[in-house]
């Protein structure tokens, strides 16, 4: 990297492409196994396309046979745990310190309480979703590092930067709120499980005198949109048969904060970039704070 002013001879900029290097490796590696897992294993799954198989027949019910995806689940879990502790008390700090240090807490949190409640299905497309939107941004630091900027370095940062805003902006802001957050904890799993005739809804429609109480329509059909959401909060606020519901719901919502306001970062940067600011110089500005390389002496 002569050619490019060998912005990785100091001891701090090798050390965030080293942890970098590794993110990209993990990123990539549990990605494929959840690829494996979602349309190869078993023929592949509808998970990310149907929202109503996740919770057909509810997760109590369900049978995971597949060992590809308890190990996915106990590798993630162990992957966090790491990553978690060591951006605590090893990595360089970044301006959004506390806030990444907050994500990977709920991101444990996450993976506990879906691996103990057998919510294997959406946790499995909110990890792919999210670890396959992560290489692009692996990539984006890790040719920003390098100043791999312009044509003397191929113009890699630039095109890791768009990259990382058409996959973010389709996997995160909408694939995850719409197919995940929303259609698959919110509304999609009470408008399943509480369906009329599901099992463990006997005494409550026992009580209310009637199947249609709790926002379902006669004759209509799982997924077609006329579940009404309010009238079945309204009924039923809670109900054991929507094990830790109010809690995944508020920690996926939590995540997608979070994801907007990264994406708002990137689009502060590229904003700065076309008006003139090498990349490198925005970023170190609006992300790496006191961990910039060019303030190290």
């Amino acid at each position: 990297l002569a050619h490019l002013g060998d912005p990785v001879r100091k001891m701090k900029t090798r050390r965030k492409l080293e942890d970098q290097s590794w993110q990209l490796f993990i990123h990539s590696l549990m990605t494929a196994l959840e690829v494996f897992v979602l349309f190869y294993d078993g023929g592949g799954e509808r998970w990310l396309h149907d929202y109503t198989s996740l919770w057909t027949p509810h997760p109590r019910d369900q049978v995971n046979g597949k060992p590809s995806i308890h190990l996915l689940y106990l590798v993630q879990l162990a992957i966090w745990i790491i990553t978690c502790v060591s951006h605590r008390f090893l990595e360089e700090r970044h301006k959004d310190y506390v806030m990444m240090y907050i994500h990977h807490l709920v991101t444990i949190a996450l993976v506990a309480i879906s691996y103990w409640q057998n919510f294997l299905r959406v946790g499995t497309v909110v990890l792919f979703l999210h670890d396959c939107s992560d290489i692009p941004i692996d990539l984006l630091k890790m040719t920003n590092y390098m100043k791999m900027e312009g044509l003397r370095g191929l113009f890699a940062v630039e095109a890791s930067f768009l990259s990382t805003l058409a996959v973010w902006g389709y996997t995160r802001l909408y694939l995850y709120p719409v197919r995940v957050v929303w259609y698959g904890v919110w509304y999609g799993s009470r408008e399943v499980v509480t369906a009329p005739g599901a099992k463990g809804m006997e005494s409550f429609t026992k009580s209310a005198g009637s199947e249609f109480t709790r926002g379902h329509s006669p004759g209509a059909v799982l997924g077609d949109g006329s579940f009404d959401l309010v009238a079945n909060l309204r009924a039923m606020p809670t109900h054991e048969i929507l094990p830790g519901y109010w809690a995944c719901g508020s920690l996926l919502t939590a995540l997608l904060v979070m994801h907007i306001i990264w994406y708002a970062l990137l689009w502060r940067l590229l904003f700065r970039m076309a008006a003139g600011e090498a990349g490198h110089d925005a970023g170190a500005d609006e992300y790496e704070g006191d961990s910039d390389d060019d303030k190290e002496d």
